[in-house]
């Protein structure tokens, strides 16, 4: 699993209903980068620019 970055949600494909859950907060950029461990997916790192 890779980390995704997306520098303007308004230039990225996203899924429409996450495009507009991050418009609606007012959010253009956004990080999101697996953390794993032996056993699989521990969680998410995600950042947001406001």
């Amino acid at each position: 699993m890779v980390g995704r970055v997306k520098a303007d949600i308004e230039l990225k494909p996203i899924q429409p209903c996450h495009e507009d859950f991050l418009r609606n907060l007012q959010i253009p950029t956004n990080l999101v980068v697996p953390i794993l461990i032996f056993r699989g997916l521990w969680g998410l790192f995600v950042a947001h620019h406001c």
